[in-house]
């Protein structure tokens, strides 16, 4: 096992992967509920899904923040196996490919609950009006912020 600011680097890692399954999860959850137009369940999701992304965006800062102390500002994902330290390849590399898998997960579930959302607009916002909510605001959301530069 790597030890040190090394260590602690793949254990953040691990940690964003988790929350990446955790935000397909919702995502998942999302789609099914769109799907069945279940309106508070679709809402039920999208407030899970912003206590996810802020959990991310707090992981990604530490991210950076461990990339600065290791002298690899700017590195992406997939070159830090060139910098690991000798002994800790395996982790590393493990590390990095269950990172990108899992983020490359997230991307295909989030592209598809977007999609549903989409196709499913119309008929959410009648159930949102119907449940007394009026017009539901037409905004845009800012994309996510995390740079894992795979």
């Amino acid at each position: 096992m790597a030890n040190g600011a090394w260590g602690d680097y793949l254990t953040l890692l691990g940690r964003v992967t988790r929350a990446l399954e955790e935000l397909t999860g919702v995502e998942q959850e999302k789609i099914r509920a769109v799907n069945e137009r279940d309106l508070p369940a679709v809402e039920q999701c999208m407030k899970k899904e912003q206590v996810c992304s802020l959990n991310l965006r707090g992981l990604d800062q530490k991210r950076e923040k461990l990339m600065d102390q290791l002298g690899m500002r700017g590195v992406p994902l997939r070159e830090i196996m060139s910098r690991c330290p000798p002994g800790a390849e395996q982790e590393t590399k493990e590390a990095a490919e269950a990172l990108r898998r899992q983020y490359a997960i997230f991307q295909t579930t989030s592209e598809a609950s977007r999609n549903a959302l989409e196709i499913h607009l119309h008929i959410i916002e009648e159930l949102h009006k119907r449940a007394g909510g009026g017009e539901l605001p037409h905004q845009d959301a800012p994309p996510m912020k995390a740079d894992f530069r795979a």
